[in-house]
């Protein structure tokens, strides 16, 4: 799943910003690390850890230089920038300032919401999916999605067709589209509509081409209809079509990794160094 950060250009000439380059040319990126903590907490631009603490300067010092011989660095650009209005101080919690201006997804700003608008006005079909991944599935498939499509093709060398966690049988098949759609509704509940049923043709189709498991798909599913369902629940979200958005971004994410999320190259070091 992709976090968006934004770097507005307008900051360039932003005096508070400003100060803050000029104390330090190397702030601008610590500036963004600070938001990226705050955009995986997802808590209104609170500067969180992973488990719930408030972000220190030491925490900054570990995460961006690996060491904690910068912490005063971390420190002292802090400090800057509670005295250029960039970031509030809630008890003891840092909490980043005008957090609209950095969390959202070119998808979800005022001018593509906006022109998504203008496209179902004009009755384009292609209203509300993101540019690059309509799914243009025949009517076929989308009948195919109401009954039991093939799910997608397991590794090479295995014949199991893998298994669908869940899903009913028919005839010691696994029904992969009622599986998917029950996935989805798990965390997006309601009747599918036509578009999100050939979404669904379209994931099924797509993994069998890139050798995705079924079971792959459906992790994927899950996943991004749990992140969409907890995106909407904040305000201005702009997500007009939550299934639909799950969906696109599920047959995107099988696209790109068919066979799960590349692991972290932090992660990958750890297994060596502890086989």
């Amino acid at each position: 799943m992709s976090l968006w950060v934004l770097f507005d250009i307008e900051i360039l000439g932003d005096p508070p910003f400003v100060a803050l380059v000029a104390a330090d040319l190397a702030n601008p990126w610590r500036w963004m690390r600070i938001n990226q903590f705050g955009k995986r907490a997802y808590e209104k631009g609170r500067v969180l850890r992973a488990d719930g603490l408030p972000v220190t300067a030491r925490d900054l010092a570990l995460t961006h230089d690996r060491t904690t011989d910068t912490e005063g660095i971390w420190q002292d650009l802090i400090a800057k920038c509670l005295e250029e209005g960039l970031l509030a101080d809630e008890e003891g919690t840092l909490s980043v300032r005008d957090w609209k201006r950095w969390h959202r997804k070119p998808s979800d700003l005022p001018e593509a919401t906006a022109e998504r608008k203008s496209r179902s006005r004009r009755g384009d079909p292609s209203r509300g999916v993101t540019r690059g991944h309509a799914c243009h599935a025949s009517e076929a498939e989308a009948v195919a999605v109401a009954g039991a499509i093939p799910p997608c093709s397991p590794p090479a060398g295995d014949g199991s067709g893998g298994s669908l966690s869940g899903a009913p049988s028919q005839n010691g098949k696994r029904n992969w589209a009622q599986a998917a759609a029950e996935v989805l509704a798990q965390h997006l509940p309601g009747d599918l509509s036509t578009q999100e049923r050939q979404a669904l043709a379209r994931i099924s189709e797509t993994g069998g081409r890139v050798g995705a498991p079924p079971e792959r798909a459906i992790e994927a599913i899950r996943t991004h209809a749990y992140s969409v369902a907890y995106e909407t629940q904040f305000p201005d979200h702009g997500i007009r079509f939550p299934r639909r958005v799950a969906l696109e971004r599920a047959l995107a994410d099988v696209q790109a990794n068919p066979l799960g999320p590349v692991p972290h190259p932090w992660d990958t070091d750890k297994k060596r160094s502890n086989p």
